[in-house]
């Protein structure tokens, strides 16, 4: 029985391993740093997950995306990166692994 256990363990870390979902390139956090969700890297897009690992969205290009690939805003980066929505409306910042709101309010917290 034991060693059934380990082997479906083993099997479990090699398919999350496979398809990468194991390891989250950024974790997001709210302000009172409770998981929020994740963001991972894959080539020349990032994708967006719910704390459950739910696709929740896409970025490329500077352009933020829902799940369905429809424009939700942009992002322009620099020293601070400026979030727009689709309209091109200010709606926040990222600045030192730290998100903020329009008004500089801290919203929460990216890890790499």
């Amino acid at each position: 029985m034991k060693c059934k256990n380990r082997t479906i363990l083993l099997s479990v870390a090699v398919l999350l391993s496979v398809f990468d979902i194991a390891n989250a390139d950024t974790t997001i956090y709210d302000k009172h740093y409770n998981r929020q969700g994740y963001e991972k890297e894959s080539g020349d897009r990032g994708v967006m997950y719910d704390r459950h690992w739910n696709r929740t969205g896409y970025q490329k290009d500077g352009r933020i995306y829902d799940k369905n690939w429809n424009l939700q805003g942009h992002k322009k980066k620099g020293d601070t990166t400026v979030i727009y929505d689709k309209q091109w409306n200010r709606t926040g910042y990222e600045r030192d692994n730290k998100i903020y709101d329009k008004q500089w309010n801290l919203k929460g917290y990216k890890k790499r």
